[in-house]
């Protein structure tokens, strides 16, 4: 037993001797960290304009552009108070004009979009 005699006894509560009570813990653990809750899925946010809905600024803009894509003589070029939009924007619905057509006010701006926009969510 010479290594333990390096390490002042054979231990068993002797002076200088070794302790072992209770059993071996990890150094690194930290009994009061829990593990992280699962995640829940958001529900989809709805009504909501998706990425690469047109949203104009007035409905005569979008009428334009409506009219210049009907008539099929190429790309329609954006008319200059419309925008594409970018990311998932929630929005209220201000009124309608027919299926193809309607008001819209986001969080940003209120303008006219194309987008089919049914009274309820779409299911998933």
């Amino acid at each position: 037993m010479p290594c333990l005699a390096q390490m002042g006894g054979a231990g068993g509560g002797q002076p200088g001797g070794l302790h072992m009570r209770g059993g071996s813990r990890n150094a690194n653990s930290n009994p009061s960290t829990t593990a992280p809750a699962p995640l829940k899925p958001q529900p989809d946010v709805w009504p909501r304009l998706d990425p690469g809905a047109m949203l104009c600024g007035s409905e005569d803009a979008l009428k334009q552009y409506q009219e210049t894509v009907a008539a099929g003589t190429g790309p329609a070029p954006l008319p200059a108070d419309c925008t594409r939009i970018l990311e998932r924007t929630p929005i209220s619905i201000l009124q309608r004009d027919g299926p193809s057509r309607v008001e819209v006010k986001s969080s940003a701006r209120t303008g006219w979009t194309d987008a089919w926009l049914p009274d309820k969510a779409p299911a998933p």
